[in-house]
């Protein structure tokens, strides 16, 4: 299904093309980030000699976690957009129905409000 926003969020074929390009692209990076996460959180698991060492690996193991859990709620409201777009939905508000501006969306093509509404 082509992507196309709503008929009343002012955006032209172009800007949606741009859009989605964007959206997809970072869907990408975040989905090769959380895989480097991963690794990372995989590769510290192993046996550390020293107290200092294990305190290191717990600590790499929790900021990996942070950074995959960060990584995951944004690759979550790229889904969104990019559903949206399928929908004919994407470039309203979800909170006033209002559109949210070609603007905003090239700065945050995930954003579901208007920056008035953030």
């Amino acid at each position: 299904m082509p992507a196309r926003a709503h008929p009343d969020a002012g955006l032209s074929d172009a800007d949606v093309a741009e859009l989605h390009a964007a959206l997809v692209e970072r869907r990408r990076a975040l989905a090769r980030a959380i895989a480097e996460a991963e690794a990372g959180r995989s590769a510290t698991m192993g046996c550390a000699k020293r107290i200092d060492d294990r305190a290191a690996d717990r600590s790499e193991r929790l900021r990996a976690a942070q950074v995959g859990e960060r990584h995951a709620r944004e690759l979550a409201a790229v889904d969104a957009a990019l559903a949206r777009l399928e929908g004919g939905t994407y470039g309203l508000s979800a909170e006033s129905g209002e559109p949210i501006g070609a603007s905003r969306l090239r700065a945050l093509p995930w954003a579901v409000r208007r920056a008035d509404e953030s």
